[in-house]
């Protein structure tokens, strides 16, 4: 298992993103608030040996340096069909847009827009599927389960997009 970690600090409140990868696929990635190393709960330190997770770390720093790049890398997600339809719906939102819950389900063919909600809220490769991008009728909607600091972090994101929040 090969694990990339990107330092955020800069962000309020500071995170770290992290990828973990294995075989040169995606399989884990999220944030964290906690200092990343040998000695956190985590236990995630940074381990790159291939050139797919030296190629991830560095459009991740171009990503989260706010300059517009596709994140197309392969996933291997062990998710139910449901889930794994939304996931793919949204993985096709380009860069800089945004889809609402109910356009999402409406291209999906239901009238769920709740349970797509709660598909993204646990999204195991958030960024990488930009979850972020679906936002409320009329306002951002949840970010990360929709505690305090996963909002911060949506609005972060969509910044970076060019967003104005």
């Amino acid at each position: 298992m090969e694990s990339v970690v990107i330092d955020l600090r800069g962000m309020d409140p500071p995170h770290f993103f992290f990828a973990h990868l294995k075989n040169g696929v995606i399989v884990k990635c999220g944030f964290s608030s906690k200092e990343l190393g040998e000695s956190t709960k985590e236990g995630i330190r940074e381990s790159i040996r291939s050139p797919v997770a030296r190629k991830l770390k560095e459009d991740l720093y171009t990503y989260f340096s706010g300059k517009k790049i596709g994140l197309n890398y392969a996933v291997r997600l062990s998710v139910p069909e449901f889930t794994a339809r939304v996931l793919f719906e949204v993985s096709k939102i380009p860069y800089g847009e945004t889809k609402t819950y109910k356009e999402v389900a409406e291209r999906l063919g239901t009238k769920a827009y709740r349970a797509v909600g709660g598909v993204l809220a646990r999204n195991p490769v958030p960024v990488i599927i930009p979850c972020h991008r679906v936002v409320g009728v009329g306002d951002l909607g949840g970010y990360m389960g929709g505690k305090e600091s996963g909002i911060r972090i949506k609005k972060f994101l969509l910044e970076i997009e060019g967003h104005r929040l």
